[in-house]
């Protein structure tokens, strides 16, 4: 993921430090502590969270502990001038295979998935650290873990039927207090997949039998009786990527958008977007080509003509990129959020493909022109004296690295 908070630039993955961007050249700088605020062992998510009501950037880590079979997450705190506000260690019962998280008013929200860490493969070098964790939904159950944004206060951890997610779409507090979580999950959890890397994925990957079909559900957990009140299923069709307007993070809410697959009852990639009113469960659809791909939907706010932003949640466009995998172009692409069966209201030919990828993040009012983001990428070489940037942290995929070599 990226992130652009106070007028800096982060390239974002969770096992690592963040890595520092020039936002005109998108040249890299190394990895950052922000100031001092992560330390040594810290990680900073990809999925941070940005509350608009506080106007506090809020991310985490999970760092697990194989010989407890715990982990710890840690949770941080922002202000608008990236000062940090606070972080907060928590140890839980579980090896956190945790991607994303939620916000609240009162809490951050972590739904962890019953997994089982082997090193010994990993150590030897016969398996890669994703390919060392194996699913156990069938002898443990999920769990669903409220940190408090009030460090006074205590956790809570809620078990739920076994299940998995890597992307949440929102959360929010009811009028009861109950905590509603928003998440695209699927029934059992796969982080390797069979593809060779010699073919394209889609000509090698059996969907039907190897990927687990996603759907997006309402959970309601009660936090002072530790139970999940209710479980429900929004749409049939297949999301992933899903995303919401930023004022509405954290709050209660109408519309979320989201990448899907083609035909809601067909397992496969994504290759269509959709709008769901999560009021009236309605839902709004627009196909791609089926050799077409399409990226996370990402909301941009209308802009007024007196300078602001509009703040309705549908009040602006989706961006994307949609990858066509059979003549290897790709093309940026604009819908009307209030309307996407319409289709693109622009469509742009890129010179190069990009393949198909995965966040991206829209910043009001920031744009570079062409010549500019050529200077600063000149600006750049010199000043690394034509080497490349020197990467001292390990890939592990899950920060499993970290924890492997203290």
């Amino acid at each position: 993921h990226v992130l652009f908070w106070v007028d800096r630039f982060f390239a974002l993955w969770e096992g690592g430090k963040p890595f520092k961007v020039d936002p005109a050249s998108l040249s890299t700088f190394g990895e950052s502590q922000l100031g001092g605020a992560l330390r040594p062992k810290d990680n900073f998510a990809a999925h941070y969270k940005i509350d608009p009501k506080r106007e506090r950037l809020c991310n985490f880590c999970a760092v697990p502990d194989p010989p407890s079979g715990g982990s710890t997450i840690t949770t941080f705190e922002f202000d608008k001038d990236f000062n940090m506000v606070y972080r907060r260690d928590v140890q839980i019962p579980a090896f956190a295979v945790t991607h994303d998280t939620a916000i609240t008013d009162n809490y951050f929200v972590f739904a962890v998935a019953p997994v089982k860490f082997d090193p010994v493969p990993f150590v030897l070098g016969q398996k890669s650290a994703a390919q060392c964790i194996e699913y156990d939904g069938d002898n443990s159950p999920s769990q669903f873990i409220l940190v408090p944004r009030d460090p006074e206060k205590e956790e809570t951890i809620i078990e739920a039927p076994a299940h998995f997610n890597f992307h949440n779409a929102n959360a929010f507090e009811d009028a009861d207090g109950n905590v509603v979580l928003d998440q695209v999950n699927t029934p059992y959890m796969i982080l390797t997949d069979s593809s060779s890397g010699e073919e394209p994925i889609w000509n090698t990957v059996d969907w039907e039998a190897d990927v687990p079909a996603t759907q997006l559900e309402r959970w309601t957990l009660d936090p002072r009786t530790k139970t999940v009140v209710s479980r429900g299923r929004i749409t049939s069709e297949q999301p992933e990527f899903p995303t919401v307007a930023p004022v509405a993070v954290g709050q209660p809410y109408k519309y979320m958008y989201s990448g899907a697959a083609r035909d809601s009852n067909v397992k496969g990639p994504v290759g269509a977007y959709i709008k769901v009113d999560m009021e009236t469960q309605e839902c709004q659809k627009w196909k791609a080509e089926p050799y077409e791909f399409v990226g996370e939907p990402v909301f941009a706010p209308r802009k007024l003509p007196d300078g602001s932003f509009a703040t309705g949640e549908d009040d602006g466009y989706l961006l994307s990129y949609i990858f066509n995998g059979r003549d290897m172009q790709s093309d940026f692409v604009v819908f009307d959020a209030k309307d996407i069966t319409k289709g693109p209201v622009s469509r742009i030919p890129l010179k190069d493909y990009i393949p198909h990828g995965l966040h991206g993040k829209f910043v009001p009012g920031l744009s570079f022109d062409e010549d500019k983001a050529k200077r600063a990428s000149k600006l750049f070489i010199m000043a690394e004296k034509n080497k490349w940037n020197e990467v001292k942290s390990e890939f592990s995929g899950l920060g499993i690295g970290n924890l492997l070599n203290p």
